[in-house]
């Protein structure tokens, strides 16, 4: 598989599938915008600005709510951030942003390379972070029990990650792109937009909450994929979560899941275009979800719902060249599932819709070249 930028447009190229998908283009906002308690500078690009020789050195500095402008350039360093922020790259002039890799040395033990954190002082802190580039490259992570490389992670975090490319998260089984994880005392919300995050070897996106309180993470408008044989899902939710994923393009050809929603899961999945994976979007374990408009191809099966509780609609989504079902309800024997599912396109597969029980309706759905519905045995 080979993902190909060109200009406001992915095309995504796999073998035996030609994909073009309309994406956003990538934004320059080197500008500042809005109010900030203070603007600071990482490098010499704004001769007029304090500056700092490193991203480090620049938000231990920055005061609450600080604008951080970070120069072109390449950074060799881990990065923590715990104080309320905004930390944004500015290009160069080849349109090139600045590029976080790995610090020099080996880190066998495993490492995250940007990370936002709950403190004392300031509480789930609201970070938002735009036009970097984070490169996991040569690591030096050796994958084992507990240890992984993880590019960007928020934990008990707020805030908003727009136009970033996330990469090379690929130490051997044990590489998360972005990592995501909510608290025990306020309900978290983070907004991924406009990003790439591509050649991990784990998970591209992972959130995980409490069941204390609920973590609200939307994804939209971005681009998740992997070759890798070891990566286990494209997006992944679990526990007590919501939000909306919508218009993103999952390429996860080795994967599991391109879309996985587990246990809790309460919210929207639109617009998404998932190919390749062995199951494009499973929901799993007492979990309301919305499942709409949605492109699925060339995946092992389309979406995959839970047995167990919950309540899903399954709708106007376009299923084409599923491996063994377009949708499975699963529900046999009946559980307290039900399942609507109605104006679905499905082309192409074994099984249309496998495992119907009595509670689950099925209404106005395009079926050719598939097999008819199947219920429960």
């Amino acid at each position: 598989m080979r993902c190909f930028r060109l200009a406001t447009t992915w095309i995504v190229s796999l073998p035996g599938i030609a994909l073009m998908a309309v994406a956003q283009p990538l934004l320059a906002r080197t500008a500042p915008v809005g109010n900030y308690a203070q603007t600071i500078a990482v490098g010499k690009c704004r001769p007029h600005l304090v500056s700092y020789p490193t991203i480090s050195a620049a938000v231990a500095a920055a005061v609450p709510n600080a604008l951080v402008l970070v120069c072109p350039g390449t950074y060799p360093e881990q990065v923590t951030i715990t104080t309320p922020l905004t930390l944004e790259g500015i290009k160069d002039a080849t349109g090139t942003y600045p590029i976080i890799t790995v610090p020099n040395g080996n880190w066998p033990n495993g490492l995250t390379q940007l990370s936002v954190l709950h403190t004392p002082l300031y509480g789930a802190p609201t970070v938002n972070i735009s036009n970097l580039v984070i490169d996991g490259s040569n690591s030096g992570v050796t994958c084992g029990s507990g240890v992984g490389l993880t590019g960007l992670a928020y934990e008990d975090a707020d805030g908003a990650l727009e136009n970033l490319e996330v990469r090379n998260q690929n130490p051997g089984g044990c590489g998360n792109g972005v990592g995501l994880s909510g608290g025990n005392i306020a309900r978290n919300t983070v907004n991924v937009k406009e990003c790439n995050i591509h050649d991990f070897d784990n998970t591209g996106i992972g959130v995980i909450s409490t069941r204390a309180q609920p973590f609200s993470v939307n994804v939209n408008s971005s681009f998740v994929g992997s070759e890798s044989a070891t990566a286990q899902a494209g997006i992944n939710y679990f526990l007590v979560s919501g939000g909306t994923v919508s218009q993103n393009v999952i390429v996860v050809p080795t994967a599991q899941d391109g879309l996985r929603l587990e246990t809790y899961y309460d919210g929207q999945i639109e617009g998404n275009t998932i190919i390749g994976a062995n199951i494009g979007i499973e929901v799993d374990s007492d979990s309301s979800a919305t499942i709409t408009k949605n492109n699925l191809s060339n995946n092992g099966t389309g979406i995959s719902l839970s047995p167990y509780s919950g309540y899903y609609t399954v709708s106007w989504n376009t299923i084409t060249l599923s491996g063994t079902a377009a949708i499975n309800l699963n529900n046999c024997p009946a559980q307290s599932e039900t399942a609507l599912v109605e104006y679905n396109t499905i082309f192409g597969a074994p099984v249309s819709i496998a495992n119907v029980s009595s509670g689950d309706t099925l209404k106005q759905n395009i079926i050719e070249d598939a097999g008819a519905p199947t219920t429960c045995p």
